[in-house]
């Protein structure tokens, strides 16, 4: 795709609106406290603190009461995000400019992205690794210099509209499977993560949804949503050796911060993305504060997954044994051969269905969610992506050495056995 800039500007990068001093109107999806904030609500920036895989910045809304509420915003907002937009390694950024937009508005115009997702979520479904939206700006043809429409695939729709496309259905789940994990944690709300003020989206002059299209479905591709969290003034745990808190404390805190992760963990919730970057030291009470959810997965949910049976593979497999039989059959010549052997196959067929059936269900009796649960978690091992690491840093920078005991999840498991080996 060419990088060059036309004149007409419509190959400039789309100019990032969240800026200090900046103010954002904002409609409230949902209330989480007993003060609520009024439904339509203004913030203003008062500073930005990351725009990676999604927009977090520091506002302060100003209430009709005079009040003055300090939080944190956060934007699952698909056109900006230097890890969101890029191939994950940081050598590759893929900005969203004026042109790509234009064209991705003229698909959704004419309903190419709702049946370009559905296909999507059914390759999610089979493939073996999660799809990413950068895999459609690596398409097949991509090294064919001498294709006359290098940037469509056979459906039609330009690489680049896929790629918009799945950013958006990302934010969306990200900031979907955030408030889940919110409320999943609401007990660890105020005292080992923040408290969640409420769910938002861009409204009003902030709203980047096409005039005529507010109303219509198709609206909820520019609809930017995003949660309102309590700020915790503070530093980041991987600025501990930076920072000015007495050498003698950072130990109890990394410890505290690692035993956090595990008991979050213990209430069936796992980080995908934990790091001690993801860890605020509250600067009064010295209390840590883990941060985003935006990728993590649920026991319960892994349960749900565990208890539906597979169907389509049921059926792939008896489609499968109902044509090995018919070829079978067109290799005999012998009515009588046929029928025996038939005879033979049918009761083989009902034997072998039988001890599957009976393997099935000694399976499910054998099956433990708790071990399942806890043979996945261990294996991500939040608590050491925190201590671990924390103790190298603090090592390597400063020369401290600092002990950290780690849980043993394996002790939490009925039956490690069957998921440990033993030398």
């Amino acid at each position: 795709m060419s990088t060059e800039v036309a004149q007409d500007g419509s190959d400039e990068a789309v100019p990032i609106p969240y800026v200090e001093g900046a103010w954002i109107q904002l409609e409230i999806i949902q209330n989480y406290q007993d003060s609520p904030l009024p439904q339509a609500t203004s913030a203003c920036i008062t500073k930005i603190l990351d725009i990676t895989m999604s927009s977090v910045m520091r506002v302060i809304i100003h209430l009709d009461s005079g009040r003055r509420v300090e939080a944190v915003l956060k934007l699952y907002d698909r056109r900006f995000g230097v890890d969101l937009r890029g191939n994950g390694y940081l050598t590759e950024h893929w900005p969203l400019t004026v042109a790509k937009e234009a064209l991705f508005e003229s698909s959704v115009r004419r309903n190419a992205i709702d049946s370009f997702l559905t296909k999507l979520a059914q390759d999610q479904e089979k493939a073996r690794l999660p799809i990413a939206a950068q895999d459609f700006l690596y398409s097949d043809d991509e090294d064919d210099e001498e294709s006359d429409d290098e940037d469509n695939d056979d459906d039609g729709v330009d690489k680049s509209v896929k790629y918009e496309a799945a950013l958006w259905k990302q934010c969306e789940d990200m900031f979907n499977r955030e408030v889940k994990a919110y409320e999943h944690l609401k007990d660890f709300q105020g005292t080992g993560i923040p408290r969640l003020l409420a769910s938002v989206r861009l409204a009003g002059a902030s709203s980047i949804i096409p005039l005529d299209l507010v109303n219509d479905p198709a609206a909820k591709y520019w609809d930017v949503k995003g949660i309102l969290l309590q700020f915790i003034p503070g530093i980041n745990l991987i600025n501990l050796d930076s920072s000015s808190i007495d050498v003698k404390e950072w130990e109890p805190l990394v410890q505290r911060s690692v035993d956090l992760a595990h008991e979050i963990n213990k209430s069936g919730l796992v980080m995908k993305d934990c790091s001690p970057r993801n860890v605020i030291i509250d600067r009064e009470s010295q209390q840590p504060f883990m941060i985003d959810f935006a990728q993590c997965w649920l026991k319960h949910e892994m349960k749900i997954r565990w208890d539906s049976p597979s169907e389509s593979d049921e059926e792939e497999e008896d489609e499968k044994e109902e044509e090995e039989e018919k070829d079978e059959k067109e290799e005999k010549d012998e009515k009588e051969e046929k029928e025996e052997k038939e005879e033979k196959e049918e009761k083989e067929e009902k034997e072998e269905k039988e001890e599957k059936e009976e393997k099935e269900e000694k399976e499910e009796e054998d099956f433990n969610l708790e071990d399942e649960y806890w043979y996945r978690a261990g294996s991500t091992n939040n608590p050491a992506a925190i201590g671990t690491v924390m103790a190298g840093r603090l090592k390597s920078e400063k020369g401290v050495e600092i002990k950290i005991q780690y849980p043993n999840t394996m002790a939490l498991m009925v039956r490690p056995q069957d998921y440990y080996t033993y030398s």
